[in-house]
């Protein structure tokens, strides 16, 4: 499994919660929009245990292990809880699918390495062993006092649903054929298809192919999927942010020209009928970078 290095930041002290053997790997998300996975780590040298703990933490290309495995966590809030041999968040800051993609597979491996050290079966959310759900648990679990449904509500935004999820830990084929990123023509025009997969790329929503709210001018007149108005593109935005610009959300000559930059075509800040600096875009993003 090609995990990067897990790293250590044990809290001392975790409470022994169940005795081994243990039948169950927990699966979990943060439900903290802003938090990194070094945030997650810090929080849990000082966070008052009664309320939860976990083991590990996986996000922003990294592993780190937070407690001890083997000893069960509160982490489910029921009988559960003494089960757990490991309790694996993941992180739900991502700004683009790169960036969820590359932590997803990292979450996934992880998962079926602990059930494996755990001489767990690698199946998930099918009886009370396994690979389980925050959402499973508090299902199905005796007396249980816990409403949380994660991690499919955070998966669901990039387009895993729980039968994916399912498919993914108990193959473990992630990213090996199964979640390559849809291609797109490289044909040098911004229509909507391209835009799709800028949206796609980025997580911004709506996923509709439009670059809405344009205020027209020669810089981007041949943008074929842009919506002439005023209020500026959410992909847009997502765009100038990843080039360190101001974010109105306006394809102008300053957008245009950073584009062109950052792509190593001629920089006259007007996007062409066919463009060299879309066509460097399109191949990036069939590569699944920007």
């Amino acid at each position: 499994m090609a995990l990067p290095k897990t790293e250590k930041q044990i809290r001392k002290g975790t409470p022994q919660v169940g005795n081994p053997p243990f039948k169950q790997i927990h699966a979990h998300s943060t439900g903290n929009p802003d938090s990194t996975a070094q945030n997650e780590a810090d929080f849990m040298q000082t966070k008052d245990l009664t309320t939860g703990f976990y083991t590990h933490v996986v996000g922003n290309g990294r592993v780190i292990q937070v407690a001890p495995v083997n000893q069960g966590c509160w982490d489910v809030g029921g009988d559960w809880n003494s089960d757990g041999y490991a309790s694996i968040e993941l992180i739900e800051s991502h700004k683009t699918r790169a960036e969820f993609e590359k932590d997803y597979k990292n979450y996934i491996d992880l998962l079926r390495k602990a059930a494996k050290n755990a001489g767990v079966a690698i199946k998930v959310d099918s009886g009370e062993t396994g690979i389980l759900s925050h959402n499973y648990c508090s299902l199905n679990q005796p007396n249980s006092k816990s409403d949380h449904v994660d991690p499919y509500p955070y998966l669901a935004k990039w387009g895993i649903s729980q039968a994916q999820f399912k498919k993914d830990v108990e193959s473990g084929q992630v990213g090996n054929g199964n979640n390559q990123p849809r291609q797109i023509a490289v044909d040098g025009q911004w229509g909507s298809d391209c835009t799709k997969r800028l949206q796609e790329y980025f997580g911004t929503k709506p996923i509709d192919g439009v670059i809405s709210g344009q205020i027209k001018t020669r810089a981007n007149e041949n943008v074929y999927a842009a919506e002439w108005g005023t209020g500026g593109s959410n992909v847009v935005r997502a765009i100038q942010k990843q080039l360190g610009l101001a974010q109105d959300g306006n394809i102008g000559p300053g957008t245009v020209k950073a584009m062109q930059k950052h792509y190593g075509t001629t920089q006259d800040g007007i996007i062409s009928p066919i463009s060299d600096m879309v066509k460097e875009m399109q191949k990036a993003l069939n590569n699944d970078q920007f």
